[in-house]
């Protein structure tokens, strides 16, 4: 895990939009976090048109999040399986959702991931990658990190192969291996 201040990645991945909109939402590093495509959006230079998965260590701290982000956004909508969503409504509408299937840390959530182009997360202070997030984002590489719903990342393969992404034949191999043992037709709790 590769851990760099907000200081320093800020200078190399400079972005007002992103910093912007987290700023006042309290990410801190005992949580909430923020995980996932917009952190990988930013580092990849590409537009924030996909979902801002927030993450929480329990309900609590998650209720708490929401209710600071009803004092900063317009909430576009509502609970939908298990999942909070809302939009920020400025030039451009941003979908974020808080997730609802807790983590006690940010590694733990990054590890949790299917795939390795998913595994950067942000805590207000710190960015957080898995050790080959950075040069597959970059390098537009789909690895298999951990499958765990084979449908959903299934379905993920295909989104992400319509941004670019491409998946070797080695990172094909691993992800039949690792669905050689899953149960087929259980859905999560959480589909990006």
């Amino acid at each position: 895990m590769h851990i760099i201040s907000k200081s320093q990645f800020e200078i190399r991945f400079p972005n007002d939009i992103f910093y912007k909109l987290v700023a006042p939402l309290g990410l801190s590093p005992s949580g909430p976090f923020l995980a996932g495509g917009a952190c990988r959006k930013l580092i990849a230079g590409q537009p924030f048109d996909s979902d801002w998965d927030f993450f929480f260590t329990n309900e609590e701290q998650l209720k708490d999040f929401q209710s600071k982000l009803q004092n900063v956004i317009e909430i576009k909508e509502g609970k939908t399986n298990n999942v909070v969503y809302v939009k920020k409504d400025d030039t451009t509408n941003y979908k974020f959702q808080l997730i609802k299937i807790y983590y006690p840390n940010i590694s733990s959530l990054l590890d949790s991931f299917d795939f390795t182009l998913c595994q950067v997360g942000f805590d207000g202070e710190n960015f957080y990658l898995a050790d080959f997030a950075m040069k597959d984002i970059l390098e537009n590489k789909l690895v298999t990190n951990k499958i765990t719903f084979p449908e959903a990342s299934m379905r993920r393969t295909f989104k992400y192969t319509k941004q670019g992404y491409y998946m070797c034949a080695g990172s094909i191999a691993e992800f039949l291996k690792q669905i050689q043992t899953l149960q087929l037709g259980v859905e999560p709790k959480y589909i990006d």
